[in-house]
């Protein structure tokens, strides 16, 4: 095992990104943009826990610190091994990305050791604990320095990041995450503002997905469920290279169609245009898909999200 990563990938949750070796993986996540916790495991064991919350004014991170070391000390069993911990370490010295109330903290346990640094975030007031693993008696510091100083705890410039498994896309900050489907054969993210909603796709093995199926008869059938309700037209054409199919509709129902009209009337945003791309992307042997519903003001949205997605380096 190496102190220092080679190759590196992003992995990005909530609003919170860390780069990382391209070997490791989300193992486990949990909470909302308001309060959450990321797990990253390596080949061998996790290797970076990020916990963050976000508090209306200042917060003390001596006490955030002494509370999660105490913490770690009530979950140790009468028989583990003494929990060793030693404060303001030093870690980052001067490079401290921007923060200014930071404080850096490492522990042992016998088997494993952590080197971790607590911040609030001056830009959006989120406070953040971040530490980094590995076995004990192996260099760590270095590793740990570069993970940490690598972490972005709020949007760039009004978008998010998410970035996992290999996807990695960027929502505006005003969609929230409203559901997940993490599988071995389909990532599938879906965020939504009030009517208006995003959905990010992946398949993996898209020979074996697509079959015998040219991609616009597998798009029609696919997204048939996803589309219920929606007068849509289906066009061939390129994207970056790729063959794809592009989608546009509008609701085909007379409530939403008056539902729309009462709230345009109201000067308030509905989500009365669908907006679909779909692309076999060859160099990666994936499919990706972008699907878009929203107001008549946004209708530039759908491209940009596409344009924002990495479908191969």
């Amino acid at each position: 095992m190496t102190d220092k990563p080679t190759k590196t990938t992003v992995i990005g949750w909530q609003g919170c990104t860390i780069t990382v070796p391209e070997d490791w993986t989300i193992g486990a996540i949990g909470g909302d943009h308001t309060e959450g916790y990321l797990r990253i495991d390596g080949p061998d064991m996790p290797r970076v826990e990020v916990k963050f919350f976000e508090r209306k004014g200042p917060v003390s991170i001596e006490e955030v610190v002494g509370s999660y070391l105490r913490e770690m000390q009530k979950k140790r069993r009468r028989r583990d091994p003494e929990v060793k911990t030693k404060r303001d370490t030093r870690l980052l010295g001067r490079r401290r990305g921007g923060r200014a109330q930071l404080e850096t903290f490492h522990w042992t346990d016998g088997e494993r050791q952590a080197h971790g640094a607590a911040w609030q975030c001056a830009h959006c007031e989120r406070t953040a604990i971040v530490q980094v693993l590995g076995p004990e008696g192996k260099p760590l510091e270095d590793l740990a320095r570069e993970l940490i100083l690598s972490v972005s705890d709020h949007p760039q410039d009004g978008w998010v990041t998410w970035a996992t498994y290999g996807l990695q896309c960027e929502v505006p900050e005003e969609f929230r995450l409203d559901g997940q489907k993490l599988m071995a054969g389909l990532l599938d993210l879906s965020f939504k503002l009030e009517t208006e909603s995003i959905s990010i796709m992946r398949w993996g093995m898209a020979d074996v997905a697509l079959g015998d199926k040219d991609l616009k008869t597998w798009a029609q059938k696919e997204l048939a469920g996803r589309l219920k309700g929606w007068d849509c037209t289906y066009e061939e054409l390129e994207f970056n290279g790729h063959p794809a199919i592009a989608v546009s509709g509008e609701p085909s129902g007379m409530q939403a169609r008056v539902r729309r009209f009462v709230l345009h009337c109201m000067r308030k945003p509905y989500g009365s245009n669908v907006r679909v791309l779909l692309w076999h992307c060859q160099p990666d042997k994936k499919l990706f898909c972008v699907q878009c519903i929203v107001d008549d003001s946004r209708l530039e949205l759908p491209a940009e999200v596409c344009r924002r997605l990495v479908c191969h380096t």
